[in-house]
């Protein structure tokens, strides 16, 4: 994955620029969410790009919470505060933007936090509109076409082996709730070793704007997410 490429450490800072986090999302993560595109208005650092990192310069732990408390952008200088049993990114105030607690056996060689963070950036790529819109059409509501709005939230990882190859993440289910116009999505997967199961995750999003679900319209937004897809693969 050559995360080096995507990130810049200086006197343990962490800057990310608008070209490296937007390659990021769409050559890596497959993400092609308007929020990476370079000239966007409100630009923010992809989430997975930042939980790669993190497992990167800190390895993975048997289990892990992972919760995303802060936006990052181009502008953010992010510093690294360990604490026993929790990592913290936090910017130069001080404000905190991901909090990863973890229990105290570490798992896994470099090679496997490698193939592991990889996979799961692979299998968050195809949150939209792979996994979330059934999941909107089973419940009855869908994001706001024009203002499509989806919040990272938090993340956990469970293993039992520390050691695999050929790495992937298979979906195994999803939790939904709903009040108004918020919702709350969580989706459910195993981590898998080839045909073995190693492990298991939670992936946990915010939907805001929800409204009553509508064929023609999620339509219509799957179409201009492929469109962006497509302008953005050229």
């Amino acid at each position: 994955m050559k995360l080096q490429n995507y990130y810049l450490l200086e006197d343990d800072t962490l800057k990310f620029s608008r070209e490296q986090a937007s390659q990021f999302a769409k050559n890596v993560a497959g993400d092609f969410n308007p929020i990476h595109d370079i000239d966007a208005r409100r630009f923010c650092v992809p989430g997975d790009l930042l939980f790669a990192v993190l497992l990167e310069q800190h390895g993975i732990f048997r289990n892990m919470e992972i919760e995303f408390a802060g936006m990052v952008t181009e502008q953010s200088k992010v510093l690294t505060n360990l604490n026993p049993g929790s990592i913290h990114f936090v910017n130069a105030e001080g404000s905190e933007l991901i909090v990863a607690r973890h229990d105290e056996q570490s798992c896994g060689n470099s090679i496997f936090v490698e193939e592991l963070s990889k996979a799961y950036v692979t299998f968050s790529g195809q949150t939209f509109p792979h996994i979330l819109v059934p999941i909107m059409r089973e419940h009855g509501v869908m994001i706001n076409p024009s203002r499509p709005i989806v919040m990272y939230r938090r993340m956990s990882l469970s293993l039992d082996a520390c050691s695999g190859k050929n790495i992937k993440l298979s979906y195994t289910g999803a939790n939904f709730e709903g009040s108004g116009k918020k919702g709350e999505v969580s989706l459910h997967f195993d981590i898998k070793s080839g045909e073995d199961t190693i492990g298991t995750g939670m992936k946990n999003m915010l939907l805001s704007g929800l409204r009553e679900y509508d064929q023609t319209e999620i339509d219509s937004v799957v179409e201009k997410y492929a469109q962006w897809k497509a302008a953005a693969s050229l």
